[in-house]
């Protein structure tokens, strides 16, 4: 049973169900609702409330339902990283502080050179195939490099494939000034589902297929980026994001793919990017990058909200 406000609702059932794999089929609650639950009714209370209205009843539930389940990271009550704890035979909470040993960070570099490189050398053909395309479409330079913010705030020139007209900036002011919804959906995503800049066939391909990323092995060798990790974004990106969390994010190196990328890819707004990214800043570790990095090859293959 998910108790909660009623516009979340919905969206917790739909993704309980496609997530058949965690055991949980949703049954909405009406906060309204005063009727006792039958005797076989849900098992599992699972509140998604973010503004405490049922703290009240918990020793309540407790006793109707086996299990009651507090769903954290809420839009209004953002509590990333935490873990449950015993302490002294009481249940407690635990705020999870993510790795950041030295050790773990030699192991993530070594691992990253072991990939990086063998795949730069099998992708360059390729890498250079889509280049030769890019140039037939719209003659000029078809590498870019854009500045980004990385590890302690150090600027990184992240180098990706070119896949816009070279007058991509002229392009987007003029869509902002003849349509005022498509200025609005760049404030919330800073992409455009129907983007008019994007080269015709080749551009959607490496988009959708992610491959205009794959130059930034390069930045992965050169020790300004790894496999996983926040993604680096460009400065207007960042100054819509609050400066506690932009410091959060240089604590950690950026990352070619990350959490949100195979979670909700660009279909994410910037609060949902804010969230995901602290969530795997405060519970970073190898075993979450592993999962992280073999969980972007489905991601990538579905081309779910990459364009």
């Amino acid at each position: 049973m998910i108790v909660g406000a009623r516009n979340r609702i919905p969206s917790l059932m739909a993704y309980f169900s496609e997530h058949w794999h965690y055991g949980i089929r949703p049954e909405s609650f009406s906060p309204d609702t005063s009727e006792v639950l039958a005797d076989n009714g849900p098992s599992i209370a699972l509140i998604a409330d973010d503004t405490g209205s049922f703290i009240a009843e918990l020793a309540t539930m407790r006793r109707q339902f086996a299990e009651v389940i507090l769903l954290s990271d809420t839009p209004n009550l953002k509590i990333t990283g935490l873990r449950p704890a015993d302490v002294g035979g009481e249940i407690g909470v635990r705020l999870a502080v993510g790795g950041r040993s030295a050790s773990s960070n030699l192991v993530r570099r070594v691992l990253d050179l072991v990939i990086a490189i063998p795949a730069t050398l099998v992708l360059m053909p390729c890498i250079l195939v889509a280049a030769a395309a890019i140039y037939a479409i719209d003659p000029g330079p078809v590498f870019f490099r854009h500045a980004r913010e990385g590890l302690s705030g150090k600027p990184v020139r992240v180098l990706k494939l070119r896949t816009m007209y070279r007058d991509a900036e002229q392009r987007l002011e003029t869509l902002f000034r003849d349509n005022p919804d498509i200025q609005a959906e760049w404030s919330n995503h800073f992409k455009l589902r129907q983007d008019p800049r994007i080269l015709p066939v080749i551009g959607h391909v490496l988009r959708a297929s992610s491959f205009d990323e794959l130059p930034q092995l390069v930045n992965i060798i050169a020790g300004e980026m790894s496999f996983v990790g926040p993604r680096p974004f460009p400065e207007y990106h960042l100054s819509a994001m609050d400066s506690e969390f932009r410091a959060k994010r240089r604590s950690v190196t950026p990352g070619l793919t990350g959490l949100w990328q195979i979670s909700e890819r660009s279909n994410a707004d910037i609060e949902l990017q804010q969230q995901l990214d602290e969530f795997y800043i405060d519970n970073r570790s190898l075993w979450f990058d592993w999962h992280i990095l073999l969980s972007t090859i489905p991601a990538v293959l579905k081309g779910k909200g990459a364009c």
